[in-house]
């Protein structure tokens, strides 16, 4: 309740009910979520403003920054192996991806939420996505979801060459509509 009212208290009252939450409830990774917005002083991401930069890691074990990616429109979906829609809408994503893929000015990055690097890895192999994909696997409770206030999966962003948030959702028409495509 706390977290899905989120907008709708002051951030002193959201920081009271928290304090409030037994010491096992504010360390799940719901609570880690809602803790990270009392923290930024935030409330959940919108359109128009700007995309916070993150670092994470590939399946190879190299880094991946939003900021490398400043100049292009980004889409960033955030997904998991055992979350059947999100599997469902890689395939959508695939599409997207081969229509852009040639003029460069689109850029993708899917962030896995799993918690076990085998599972992300075998989802991988079977997805065959051919765009950036990086996980810290630590789930909802690693910062990267949490700095991105994901509360469900799939979860998706476009984020503009100025790294302004343009799109915020899951419908993958508002997804072609951002980046131009019909």
């Amino acid at each position: 309740m706390l977290d899905d009212n989120f907008d709708n208290f002051e951030l002193a009252v959201t920081k009271r009910l928290f304090d409030e939450l037994s010491p096992d409830l504010r360390k799940n990774s719901l609570g880690k979520v809602i803790e990270a917005k009392i923290k930024s002083g935030k409330k959940i991401l919108s359109v128009g403003g700007k995309a916070p930069d993150f670092t994470s890691l590939t399946r190879s074990g190299s880094f991946k920054k939003l900021k490398d990616y400043r100049g292009k429109y980004v889409v960033v979906n955030f997904w998991a192996s055992w979350c059947i829609p999100c599997r469902n809408e890689i395939q959508e994503l695939k599409k997207i991806y081969k229509k852009t893929s040639q003029n460069k000015r689109v850029e993708f990055i899917s962030i896995s939420l799993d918690d076990n690097r085998a599972a992300w890895i075998n989802a991988l192999k079977q997805e065959k996505m051919p765009w950036v994909n990086l996980s810290d696997v630590e789930g909802f409770g690693s910062k990267l979801p949490i700095s991105y206030h994901v509360k469900e999966i799939p979860y998706n962003l476009v984020i503009d060459p100025k790294g302004k948030i343009i799109y915020v959702g899951s419908d993958i028409s508002g997804i072609r509509k951002k980046i131009g495509l019909k």
